[in-house]
């Protein structure tokens, strides 16, 4: 009995101490919150209070009633990275000389900006290289550049973006060495990124799409931007691919590419996919040959609605069939006896 009590003794004791750890653990998680939320309220008066003061200065130099060096000497070292954000809020809002003022007051302060782009947590490095890219990329390009390798893809991605949207194409280049720090997000939005470029950036896309030694994922971005640009020269490149890879996304975004900026002379790579192994590129292939052929291809169009084995070949026959001879056949399909006139019908009812 004595070990007994003495056991349910110590196991008393254990439980309280464990009580007390977590007691003391609370309070210090609480104080830590309050000591953050503190050291917040802190920056954002303090900020307030800069503002006050630089404000109605920065209004007279926009006014050009005063030089830009009023202000830029009325700024301490400790104040940069509060003052570059506040110019590059104010700069969102410009355009023209307004705008070029803002760049010119900002010059000075961009240096320290630079050396402080790896330093502090990733929301912290992207604010910084969205700062560098606004206010003075060309000066800072490298730095950016430089960015699209951060260990944060938040920082990456900030940096390929600050890129793009300078439509500088070889600026831009950087970003297709890079894309495989993206794999994880939507190709679709990588293309439009990359598209978001323009033009210029058609024959660096063509000559990525057609290296070999790239690989799949940059060049189906490539072969999807190329499409949003709808770039023509990249027709004879698309088929080019065609002829020669054995990636069925790659292939997949290669006939994406040809249904939009392809014709009649490009079919010949589409008819030999029309017979290939693998549904997806059928799939997609049926929708090429409905953007590029014409009426003589509807038996074609029409074999791969009645005899594909896939149901998702079948859905795109039909819609090719519909664009390519309008609605009236597909109605036909839809009232024919044939088990898959349920597959027209769905598509008459845009399902």
């Amino acid at each position: 009995m004595i070990i007994y009590f003495n056991l349910a003794e110590d196991l008393l004791l254990f439980l309280n101490l464990i009580i007390l750890e977590l007691l003391v653990l609370t309070f210090l998680v609480g104080l830590g919150t309050i000591l953050l939320r503190f050291n917040h309220d802190q920056r954002m008066f303090l900020l307030k209070e800069l503002e006050a003061q630089w404000h109605p200065i920065l209004l007279n130099i926009l006014a050009d009633e005063l030089s830009p060096s009023t202000l830029i000497e009325k700024i301490r070292q400790k104040h940069t990275l509060f003052f570059v954000d506040y110019l590059y809020r104010y700069s969102q809002r410009l355009v023209g000389l307004e705008r070029q003022k803002i760049l010119e007051l900002s010059e000075p302060f961009l240096a320290q900006v630079a050396r402080l782009a790896k330093k502090g947590n990733a929301e912290s490095r992207s604010k910084k290289i969205q700062y560098l890219s606004s206010l003075g990329l060309k000066a800072y390009v490298d730095t950016v550049i430089k960015a699209l390798d951060d260990s944060s893809p938040l920082v990456a991605m900030t940096a390929a973006w600050a890129l793009a949207r300078n439509r500088e194409a070889e600026y831009a280049k950087a970003i297709l060495g890079k894309l495989h720090r993206f794999k994880k997000w939507n190709p679709s939005f990588l293309s439009s990124m990359l598209a978001t470029v323009g033009p210029s950036m058609a024959l660096i896309l063509r000559e990525t799409l057609s290296d070999s030694n790239t690989e799949p994922l940059t060049r189906i971005v490539s072969a999807d931007a190329l499409s949003k640009l709808t770039d023509l020269r990249a027709a004879d490149t698309a088929v080019n691919v065609l002829q020669q890879t054995q990636d069925r996304e790659l292939i997949a975004a290669c006939l994406r590419l040809l249904s939009t900026v392809g014709h009649s002379q490009h079919l010949a790579v589409v008819y030999t996919l029309l017979h290939s192994e693998d549904f997806f590129i059928r799939a997609n292939a049926v929708t090429a040959l409905g953007e590029l052929g014409s009426e003589k291809d509807i038996p074609l169009l029409k074999q791969a609605f009645f005899e594909d084995p896939s149901s998702w070949v079948a859905i795109r026959s039909v819609q090719a069939i519909q664009n390519t001879v309008g609605i009236g056949m597909i109605k036909e399909l839809a009232k024919s006896s044939h088990p898959r006139a349920s597959v027209a019908q769905q598509v008459l009812e845009g399902g």
